[in-house]
């Protein structure tokens, strides 16, 4: 038998000594039909899996995608949440004034194998969300998939919620106009032309992109971004909270 002791975190360490030595034939790195036990002369150790990882570069990790950059290997996925107040008085779309209101600011990661930099980043959502519907993005239980899926659509539809163009008549015109089109860039001069045709280049004395107005956020919508917020442990500025 295998000479030795076990540690303080009850790992098993061969003591020296040429009785006590270990060769190939007493260290058996698996144990038939379990790889997450490995046997040590005649003790069975359990071996002691990696904890998941958190952060990368100080932004929570989410889950992971396959099928993306190394076929079915995994990459990890990392998302920052940011709800942040915006200085001073603001424009609303509503024609209404508001006083350092919140803006939401969601942003995505797809890591290359050695983190070290990513290979898709900033507004992904297409991608994401794509790949949750291929099932090819798992979560890793800090959100459910319902709860991507939910945070996808609130990307798509609140992201820079203090960036907008124009007034509500103006954007509803606009964004119906690239809905109907489909999938394609949008441009000032197009949405410009658009409006034209519909005497709404100016509204009520506003000139369509003259300046960012605010469009306020529903009360559900910073509820979710926070409770998403805390099951990420970040804090409001999407950094960890430790």
């Amino acid at each position: 038998m295998t000479q030795g002791f076990k540690d303080d975190k009850g790992n098993f360490r061969p003591t020296g000594g040429s009785k006590g030595s270990v060769s190939e034939k007493d260290l058996n790195i698996s144990v038939k039909g379990n790889n997450d036990i490995i046997k040590v002369g005649n003790d069975l150790i359990t071996k002691k899996k990696p904890e998941p990882e958190k952060f990368i570069h100080r932004e929570p990790v989410i889950g992971y995608i396959t099928n993306y950059s190394y076929g079915p290997r995994k990459q990890a996925v990392t998302l920052k949440v940011e709800l942040r107040k915006l200085e001073g008085n603001k424009n609303g779309i509503d024609g209404k004034i508001y006083h350092n209101p919140e803006e939401l600011s969601i942003s995505g990661a797809i890591w290359n194998n050695r983190h070290s930099d990513c290979v898709s980043c900033g507004q992904n959502y297409d991608t994401l969300e794509e790949a949750l519907k291929k099932h090819e993005l798992t979560t890793n239980g800090k959100i459910s998939n319902q709860e991507m899926e939910k945070l996808l659509q609130v990307w798509r539809r609140w992201h820079l919620n203090g960036m907008k163009s124009g007034t509500e008549k103006q954007n509803k015109i606009v964004d119906e106009y690239y809905e109907k089109k489909g999938d394609v860039s949008h441009s000032y001069e197009e949405a410009v032309k658009v409006l034209r045709e519909h005497n709404l280049e100016v509204d009520n004395g506003y000139k369509y992109g003259t300046e960012w107005r605010y469009e306020p956020l529903p009360d559900n919508v910073i509820k979710f971004a926070k409770e998403i917020q805390e099951k990420l442990d970040i804090k409001e500025d999407g950094r960890p909270k430790e």
